[in-house]
């Protein structure tokens, strides 16, 4: 495949952050390696974002009100690379991340595009982040993904990779086969500037959109390295500007409003633990989700309403059977 004259786009998923959306698309557009376009898929934002866009002559013109159904339009931006296609998408609900990926995915494979390129709407590329990641992959075998290193606003790393231990022919793992390139073998990433070959994502299929929130990417990653190799690429560096740079947890969280969605994580990640791994590694989760448990009794806010978020996504990740096929 000749990788200068692949086509890439990138998918970028939004809710209610217009102003780091644009910080966002802004660096994705000034890329060194030119895109031939960008997806956006606005989760029902309630921000005016579609406005903010149109204002900062991203779109031409904003959706109708009160949508029933997904709405899609198309602006060409004349950059001062090449001319790049914005397809901008209002979801009429909100699907979450997940969701948003896979509408985003869908309708990249659909316009044909060789190559996605995967961000939420506070990751900031820098200026050869793509041009790394495409320039690894000609030199490495069996690509089912490629990631940039994150890093937060203070320097420190964000959203790291699970290093892939699994042994090769020697019988010693084989994660650190291409660590003179600044790359390491890894087998599931976030979906913070992730890069796939539509090739791929029509073998394997799309995200699972019935997650929502979290997981999803680590499920979908993992279904690709199941069968492909991860690499994560460290000469190919993001920002992540998310909100609260330390690993989420349910027992330090202070927003009720925000406790509701653990459910999802707790849920999601058993059912990737039944569907992935081992029975070892699943007890291990439920034992550490169990201590959890204990911990949000000690937490200053919503003791039992925490709980009850824990137990009820535990066990609803037993009952939880969402297709992987699409």
């Amino acid at each position: 495949m000749n990788k200068v004259e692949d086509t890439i786009c990138a998918v970028v998923v939004t809710y209610n952050r217009k102003h780091l959306l644009v910080e966002t698309l802004t660096a994705v557009i000034n890329q060194s390696l030119p895109l031939s376009a960008i997806y956006i898929i606005d989760n029902a934002s309630t921000d005016l974002t579609e406005e903010f866009l149109v204002e900062k002559k991203f779109l031409e013109k904003s959706p109708p009100s009160n949508l029933e159904e997904s709405w899609e339009i198309t602006n060409i931006i004349l950059s001062y690379k090449n001319n790049l296609n914005i397809h901008y998408v209002k979801m009429p609900n909100n699907t979450g991340g997940a969701g948003g990926f896979y509408e985003g995915i869908k309708r990249a494979i659909q316009k044909g595009y060789d190559w996605v390129w995967l961000m939420d709407d506070d990751v900031i590329p820098n200026e050869d982040a793509l041009k790394e990641l495409l320039k690894a992959s000609e030199r490495l075998p069996n690509i089912g993904f490629l990631c940039s290193r994150v890093i937060g606003e203070d320097g420190s790393s964000m959203n790291v990779p699970e290093i892939d231990f699994r042994v090769g022919n020697s019988c010693y793992p084989e994660w650190g086969k291409y660590l003179e390139m600044g790359i390491v073998k890894v087998k599931s990433a976030t979906f913070v500037s992730v890069l796939i070959n539509t090739n791929v994502i029509r073998d394997i299929g799309l995200p699972i959109k019935e997650m929502f929130i979290w997981g999803d990417d680590t499920e979908y990653t993992t279904r690709i390295t199941n069968k492909y190799e991860g690499y994560l690429v460290g000469t190919s560096e993001v920002l992540h500007k998310r909100k609260q740079q330390m690993v989420l947890s349910i027992v330090s969280e202070k927003e009720k409003n925000r406790i509701k969605n653990y459910y999802y994580s707790y849920r999601n990640f058993v059912y990737i633990l039944r569907k992935h791994h081992n029975n070892k590694l699943l007890m291990k989760y439920i034992i550490r989700s169990l201590i959890d448990c204990i911990r949000c009794l000690k937490s200053d806010t919503f003791k039992i309403y925490k709980i009850f978020v824990i137990i009820k996504g535990l066990l609803s990740g037993f009952k939880f059977k969402p297709r992987t096929k699409y």
